[in-house]
């Protein structure tokens, strides 16, 4: 079996903490970005500072390399922070990215200083629109993967609080006509490696996050982006996480006590940690379900030798060791995600969400998972609301359009999802499953030739594979997902030595 991949970074990888160096006046510092004006630095008396750091920026930066944090930035807000920021770069080659006052004609020297990618949003966007020819140089200059575009942005007054978000420059203070939504984040992808964009309006204010901003974040970029903004606790990088559907990676100021505040460095580090490692193994379950169907389960078994390490067969929901195995099993609810394989158009257009909370058992997650890939969603509305396993497998059984060759074909990544998520989120179930060891897992009753082996427990037969009748797809998902949480766990355990 393959090991667990650790280096695919892609979209929906969970939420990456993206720390941040602020300079202002050469100093570190965390600023409410509203504050901020065109005034000479010695005149802005509306200047609203939250906190100003005793030790240099490249303090902070060592800090970030010494936990692995790469892909923060580094802001200088204003002149007179060059040397600074080059300190900093310089602590960390290759982990931070720089912004503020970029052009073609500086740009180059902060590479070469250290600096991952260089950040841009004034020099492109002028006179209140965006200058594409600026734009280009910009492309030329550094190149397209070296380039993060800033599109921080705030509502105008005029158009309250339901209204578009649009970029503002020069410190936040000037709006351009050039909105933030789907068509605009998909024109600008085609220009630039990441988009960095802060929610101006509670920036520096720990007043709580901008959750629209963040959905459609997570929703329509199409590559990596980073929110900044209102974060006050822990609370807050969980919604952004959940909004943002492990999309939209996060830079936090002003709340971190590393910057003065009260949110702990070290518990949003290890939130970090615990997030990027789920996401990575759903994508290699992914990965390790292509091309698995029933027929290559049932080719599987009957080229398989009894194992050494033994059979383990189970069957029933309600009693027995290995009940929470079964599919009927109801235990505390989860957050279900509807795997990508699922989400037929009719799905997409529907506007469901596909996150469901508080799923407790998971014939209900792979009867919705039916439901949406066949785009009938009046069955799967009506499978929400069901709370029992038998009656929710008998509205699985009415999902019309039914097509046989599309099930088939995701029937087994639908088998993986659901139980690799069931047993990586509820309390308790994942012990339960790495103590079988590597025992061949199979589910045992004559009546399920797909999900079990079609002969049931007690049977001398269950030991050999080859004298199966069944496919035994949830007893593949079980031990599939047994390895990866297996080998998530050795990662994890790495990570923290």
């Amino acid at each position: 079996m393959a090991a667990l991949s650790q280096d695919k970074r892609g979209r929906g990888a969970g939420l990456k903490f993206r720390p941040c160096i602020d300079l202002h006046s050469g100093k570190v510092k965390q600023i409410v970005g509203s504050t901020l004006s065109d005034k000479p630095q010695d005149q802005s008396a509306d200047l609203v500072e939250n906190f100003v750091a005793s030790q240099p920026a490249s303090f902070f930066a060592k800090r970030y390399r010494e936990e692995a944090l790469p892909g923060g930035h580094v802001i200088m807000l204003g002149k007179g922070n060059e040397a600074a920021a080059t300190e900093a770069l310089r602590e960390f080659p290759g982990g931070l990215q720089v912004g503020g006052g970029i052009t073609p004609e500086n740009a180059l020297r902060y590479i070469e200083a250290g600096a991952s990618h260089v950040i841009v949003t004034s020099y492109v966007f002028k006179d209140g629109a965006i200058s594409f020819d600026r734009l280009q140089q910009m492309v030329s200059c550094v190149g397209k993967e070296r380039l993060v575009l800033d599109l921080s942005c705030r509502r105008k007054p005029e158009d309250g609080p339901a209204g578009s978000y649009y970029v503002v420059t020069d410190r936040w203070q000037k709006f351009t006509d050039f909105p933030v939504n789907r068509e605009t984040l998909e024109l600008l992808a085609q220009h630039c490696d990441e988009f960095l964009v802060h929610g101006v309006e509670v920036e520096g204010k720990r007043c709580g996050i901008l959750e629209d901003l963040v959905d459609l974040l997570g929703a329509h970029s199409p590559i990596p982006v980073t929110y900044a903004g209102g974060v006050s606790s822990m609370d807050d990088v969980v919604r952004v996480d959940e909004i943002g559907k492990g999309r939209v990676d996060l830079t936090i100021g002003s709340a971190l006590d590393l910057f003065g505040g009260s949110l702990p460095f070290a518990e949003v580090v290890a939130y970090h940690r615990r997030s990027t490692l789920t996401h990575m193994i759903y994508r290699e379950a992914s990965v390790r379900a292509a091309g698995v169907t029933a027929a290559s389960l049932r080719t599987k078994w009957a080229h398989m030798l009894p194992p050494s390490k033994g059979v383990l067969a189970f069957y029933s929901h309600s009693k027995g060791a290995y009940r929470s195995f079964s599919n009927f099993f109801v235990h505390e609810g989860f957050a279900f995600v509807i795997p990508v394989c699922c989400r037929s158009a009719a799905f997409t257009e529907s506007s469901r969400p596909p996150v469901v909370e508080g799923v407790r058992f998971s014939e209900k997650a792979i009867m919705l998972c039916k439901a949406a890939a066949m785009g009938d969603i009046e069955t799967f509305d009506l499978i929400l609301k069901q709370t029992e396993p038998r009656k929710t497998k008998a509205l699985g059984r009415r999902v019309k359009p039914f097509d046989p060759a599309l099930w088939d074909r995701i029937v087994c990544e639908v088998a993986l999802q659901v139980v690799l998520q069931k047993f990586s989120s509820v309390p308790g179930l994942k012990a339960e499953l790495l103590a079988t060891g590597e025992a061949l897992l199979a589910e045992a009753t004559r009546n399920d030739t797909i999900w079990a082996i079609g002969m049931d427990v007690g049977s001398s037969l269950t030991e050999d594979p080859r004298c199966w009748n069944g496919t035994n797809i949830l007893g593949w998902a079980l031990m599939e997902t047994r390895a990866l949480i297996g080998e998530a766990g050795a990662i994890a355990l790495k990570s923290e030595v």
